[in-house]
Parts: C-alpha cells; sequence; structure tokens
C-alpha cells in the first residue's frame, strides 16, 4: 500500500527503548508532516513511556525509513 496526496498515513517514530517504529497517533500527508513545526509528544504502545519527537524524527508509515 502506498500513501499518495489523498490518503493519510501514520506517522511514524522510533521508540527509543525498544528501537522499534510506533505510532505516534497522528496520521497525516507528506505536506502536512513537512508544514509541522515544535515537538510533540505521545505515549509509546510499545514501551509505555511517553516520548517526544519532531518531524525530523518521522516518516509516513507506507514510506521506508529515512
Amino acid at each position: 500500500m502506498t500513501a499518495t496526496a489523498t490518503t493519510p498515513a501514520r506517522v511514524l517514530v522510533l521508540c527509543p527503548s525498544t528501537g522499534a517504529p510506533v505510532s505516534t497517533v497522528l496520521k497525516l500527508r507528506e505536506p502536512a508532516l513537512q508544514a509541522l513545526r515544535g515537538e510533540y509528544a505521545f505515549r509509546c504502545e510499545k514501551c509505555g513511556e511517553i516520548h517526544r519527537w519532531s518531524k525530523d524524527d518521522a516518516w509516513l508509515e507506507a514510506e521506508r525509513r529515512r
């Protein structure tokens, strides 16, 4: 499945505790991801901790990790 300009995809980051990709609970299109500013936080589904992230840490689920 490939993300398109019209299909939002889950925003993923790496869990610093497990090294596994985890969802930030956001679903965005690429232009919206690139427009993000600042830091965001979420409770990790893998380790239960709260992680902070910025757009430089994130990628869309349909993409390969940069």
